[in-house]
């Protein structure tokens, strides 16, 4: 959520569609100016589990039904048009995607345009 209305903070879902555990250690978030680690304690996502991470905790007084909820500090993401990556503790990109003001959306898969 790049652009959220007041008071929203902030936030990044992110879903495992796999059938497989998936270790968050050290996982980075980086836009096209900024890179930051969101996860530094080894954290397992489960097959179909959602984590959100968000830059402020007032995230759980917007949505209370939140789980799985990290407070992070994110790059902050432009309005108009950003970049956003998901990279491991090696800052290989894991997923991507691009976005703009008009609500274009294109996914980059890693290894994939």
């Amino acid at each position: 959520m790049y652009a959220p209305e007041s008071p929203e903070p902030e936030w990044i879902e992110i879903f495992n569609k796999s059938n497989k555990n998936i270790l968050f250690d050290k996982y980075k978030v980086a836009d096209k100016t900024d890179t930051v680690e969101i996860i530094s304690q080894p954290r397992v996502l489960i097959p179909n589990e959602y984590l959100i991470i968000a830059d402020d905790s007032l995230i759980t007084e917007v949505y209370p039904k939140l789980q799985n909820v990290i407070i992070a500090k994110l790059p902050t993401l432009n309005n108009s048009d950003d970049e956003i990556s998901i990279m491991d503790s090696l800052f290989r990109v894991i997923d991507s995607l691009a976005y703009n003001s008009s609500g274009v959306v294109k996914w980059k898969i890693a290894g994939k345009n």
